[in-house]
């Protein structure tokens, strides 16, 4: 498999480690990947950013037990894991062979170029890559001189994403990248505060209202590093008040008419015809590979859905038309915790899979 399919720099640092050891880092005995046995034991220990660990791809620890965590964290996997080969513990000397390897430094995020760019990939990897992403509600206060890495990051999430499977090649999902201590996030965040507010006022006191909305956007405001707002064209009209009279920042909630406006929530208009169903499908297998590209460089990341984006007051900053749907915003930033792997109420085998 070429470089080209994954431009992740994870990929192209595992399959070079490999290489240098004569095998792969994890290595599966048995073809079949078991979700359970290869499932290590989750740390909910906070992250500290600030460790040269931190900073590292995810190549060190595929399974993120704690995003970059020491070799005592990967006490190997549950009893379950008979099937697999030993492990040695992933050292700092063996991280640091890795970056030789491939010749990157963990502070420019710079992709590596490993044998004239030809990558072959260890399937069990990959899958473990997969398997081990989770949603982070929680992140740690935004560190600024992270901020050229996470952009590097977004580009190539984004880029990850334009690969999602689009029948009939329509191309019809638009990204809109917003970072932290712009003129848009500073817009976005008071959008996050006028719609929690116009939502809680409705089942709540005036007093809690604020204290509720005042949280949630100070925890957007503090820990919220990036944000990648993800549109699918070509859909019903969203919305019969286009074209929109002009948006007043100042909009407050004592005027009544103009807050509801901009801040409540409009009705969602799914998809009618086969193309619109498809193009929207797109679009969600797009925010997948996203996430699965942030993950691969250790950003944690969140898919969002809800009032935030089916108000008009997003809709009007990032611009988009009539007929333009938001899948979703998709939330960036260094994770507190990596959550523990939820309890799945279906089994795999005769369940969610039934073979005929």
């Amino acid at each position: 498999m070429s470089a080209n399919a994954f431009r992740s720099p994870l990929m192209q640092h595992i399959a070079a480690a490999a290489r240098s050891h004569n095998r792969p880092p994890l290595v599966f005995s048995s073809s079949r990947l078991s979700t359970k046995s290869a499932t290590l034991e989750r740390n909910e220990k906070p992250v500290t950013p600030s460790s040269p660990e931190r900073q590292c791809s995810t190549l060190t620890n595929p399974t993120r037990n704690d995003v970059c965590g020491s070799s005592s964290n990967m006490s190997a996997f549950s009893s379950a894991a008979a099937s697999l080969e030993s492990l040695p513990p992933l050292s700092n000397r063996f991280i640091s062979s890795i970056h030789q390897q491939v010749h990157i430094s963990p502070s420019t995020g710079e992709e590596p170029q490993v044998n004239n760019g030809k990558v072959e990939l260890d399937h069990s990897l990959f899958q473990l890559t997969i398997q081990s992403r989770r949603t982070a509600s929680n992140y740690m206060p935004i560190d600024t001189s992270r901020i050229p890495m996470l952009k590097n990051a977004m580009t190539r999430a984004v880029e990850c994403a334009t690969c999602a499977p689009n029948h009939h090649r329509t191309e019809p999902t638009t990204y809109y990248k917003i970072v932290t201590n712009t003129d848009a996030c500073n817009k976005l965040i008071d959008i996050c505060y006028n719609v929690a507010l116009c939502r809680n006022l409705k089942k709540k006191t005036k007093e809690e209202a604020h204290i509720n909305a005042q949280s949630k956007m100070q925890k957007w405001k503090d820990t919220i590093a990036g944000y990648i707002v993800v549109c699918v064209g070509h859909q019903p009209s969203q919305d019969h008040e286009y074209p929109y009279k002009s948006f007043a920042e100042n909009t407050v909630e004592g005027d009544h008419e103009n807050f509801s406006y901009w801040y409540d929530t409009i009705p969602i208009r799914p998809p009618q015809t086969e193309r619109q169903l498809e193009d929207y499908a797109s679009a969600c297998a797009s925010i997948q590979n996203m996430l699965l590209s942030l993950h691969s460089e250790n950003w944690g990341s969140k898919w969002a859905t809800g009032p935030i984006i089916r108000c008009r007051a997003i809709r009007s900053l990032i611009g988009c038309n009539e007929h333009d749907a938001i899948a979703g915003i998709v939330m960036i930033g260094d994770p507190k915790v990596i959550p523990r792997e939820w309890n799945r109420r279906r089994t795999l085998d005769g369940d969610v899979m039934k073979e005929l």
